[in-house]
């Protein structure tokens, strides 16, 4: 894995992002078939459409099993805090004329998020953080403070023919406590209505996100 984009600085002996940090190279020819296997092998009834976001979620453990460990690693690192755990992980999949990412900040169990791009069949597809444009190839992973920072992602390009699928990890504090870690948790937390709950406040009108 290699780090060629970064900016941070150090205060209190905590360290905060600046900027966000892209990583590059990040798992292995073995680590990306399973991903994509799993995206294959996931039941109906642990995949949800986002109508807002033009979207299919993919819920499952099996994406923290396959590689969970290894971005934990990288998150631990690049946000400074070893005590940070999942507190979703998810693949999701853009292929519609509908696909975007409204405007949004995330909610404090989602702190830290990491953007991990498994496929993007044509066109590069940038993430706005604070109105920055990131671009990203396949296997490359974005890092920043998706509950400090607007981001959002224009309509698709070429939806006809592209594909983009995302494995979405959001971390928190150790201490935090907020989310369970598992699939199933999360799936009854949407079901029951309170994931949304005061999530979205910063934002009006904007809907689920990375």
């Amino acid at each position: 894995i290699s780090i060629f984009f970064v900016g941070i600085f150090l205060h209190d002996s905590i360290i905060h992002m600046r900027k966000p940090v892209i990583f590059d190279a990040v798992l292995s020819p073995e680590d990306i078939k399973r991903l994509r296997e799993i995206a294959t092998e996931t039941p109906t009834e642990r995949t949800e459409y986002d109508p807002y976001n033009g979207r299919v979620m993919f819920y499952t453990d099996t994406i923290e099993e396959a590689v969970g460990e290894k971005l934990l690693d990288i998150a631990r690192e690049v946000f400074g805090d070893p005590t940070l755990k999942t507190s979703r992980a998810s693949l999701v999949r853009y292929a519609w004329k509908e696909s975007k990412l409204n405007l949004h900040i995330d909610e404090y169990a989602a702190k830290y998020t990491l953007d991990y791009i498994l496929t993007q069949k044509t066109e590069t597809w940038p993430i706005y953080i604070e109105d920055e444009p990131y671009y990203l190839e396949e296997n490359q992973a974005i890092a920043f403070v998706g509950s400090e920072v607007l981001h959002y992602r224009d309509y698709m390009p070429d939806p006809e023919n592209n594909v983009v699928e995302i494995v979405l990890m959001h971390y928190e504090p150790g201490d935090g406590g907020t989310f369970a870690n598992n699939a199933e948790t999360f799936i009854r937390r949407r079901i029951i209505g309170g994931f949304n709950t005061g999530v979205w406040k910063a934002c009006p009108g904007a809907s689920h996100g990375d």
